[in-house]
């Protein structure tokens, strides 16, 4: 009866990652596995206020003192569109720097395949020192969010 057990289980892992991959290839498109924190934080308090997308095209709003994936609020769906127009933006900054602090400081993460590209900007928008990518992917990325949240 035991291996009954285990052989259900098997082939209804089997199963589900067969599905998850047709899922995938349906769409014609092949997704970049990133995740990118959009947010902002510090001062007296230290709370950090933000955005998260992950590679399927999630959004979700966060606020705390520390980030934490359990603590998010789904906000929305993004489409095939929007998710390939990072795509592409996300090309164009894979390169640049930009790492700026002050009391109040926002800041852009892309996770992408367990490596980490980290900006961050004194107050709220990248100034004129940023490069026209980076302000380009900023503006992408908070124009789609804010189209969400309306």
């Amino acid at each position: 009866m035991k291996n009954y057990y285990y052989i259900f289980l098997l082939l209804l892992l089997i199963s589900c990652c067969s599905s998850n991959k047709e899922i995938s290839s349906k769409s014609g498109e092949s997704f970049l596995y990133y995740n990118i924190i959009l947010g902002e934080g510090g001062g007296f308090t230290g709370n950090q206020n933000g955005f998260y997308i992950d590679t399927l095209g999630v959004v979700k709003s966060f606020s705390g003192i520390t980030f934490s994936k359990s603590k998010m609020n789904n906000i929305g769906q993004l489409s095939i569109t929007q998710i390939n127009e990072i795509n592409n933006l996300i090309q164009t900054i894979k390169d640049k720097k930009y790492n700026q602090a002050g009391n109040m400081t926002s800041y852009l993460v892309l996770t992408k395949n367990n490596s980490e590209l980290r900006f961050s900007w004194e107050n709220t928008v990248p100034d004129k020192n940023a490069s026209q990518e980076l302000l380009s992917f900023y503006y992408k990325v908070t124009d789609i969010i804010n189209k969400l949240n309306k």
